[in-house]
Formats: structure tokens, sequence, C-alpha cells
């Protein structure tokens, strides 16, 4: 019977199991608040994602704030921030972590 990883607690139960793909973290960048790229010719070895971590946790509390929006493009991230159009006054910083399915 083929198995992926597998993963058992003290008592042989099963905790984790993958038995397809794991994904590959290829790299992490602080994000200070402003528009940005980075390229990775790594990320064509799969199925690119993105993960962002931000900083504190109570940013959204009085609603005057921006995440960024990511896109990825052949080896390249890319993310911006709502413009003027909105109300929003202070961008969210935190850490880019991407890689590869």
């Amino acid at each position: 019977m083929p198995a992926g990883m597998q993963c058992f607690d003290g008592q042989g139960r099963l905790t984790v199991d993958f038995t397809s793909r794991l994904s590959r973290v290829l790299g992490s960048l602080h994000i200070d608040g402003t528009a940005g790229s980075i390229y990775d010719p790594n990320l064509t070895q799969g199925e690119p994602f993105v993960s962002f971590q931000q900083e504190g946790v109570l940013y959204h509390i009085s609603g005057d704030t921006a995440l960024p929006t990511f896109t990825i493009s052949g080896s390249t991230i890319s993310w911006t921030y709502s413009g003027a159009q909105t109300s929003y006054h202070t961008n969210v910083k935190g850490w880019l972590f991407y890689g590869v399915r």
C-alpha cells in the first residue's frame, strides 16, 4: 500500500498523513508597507503560493488599514495596496512567505 509521509503520536495513532504532495517554502521577505516585487526563478518549479503574516494583531480594529494584494506572474511576485480611491491611510506591514507546491 503506497503512503506518503505519516506521523504518529505516542499511542500509535496517526496524526498527520500527507499522501499527495508537500509545499516547499523558497523564501521570506519583510514588507514595509510599500508596493514592490521579488524575483525568484525557483517559482517555476511547481505551483507557486504566497502567505502573508501581518505585524501586530490589532491593525483592523479601526478599519483604517489596507492589506497587500499579491499577484504571481512567472518568477515574479508583486504586491500593491489599495490606492487613493479608498479612505485607508495605514498600509499593513508584515512578512511574505512564498514557495511552490
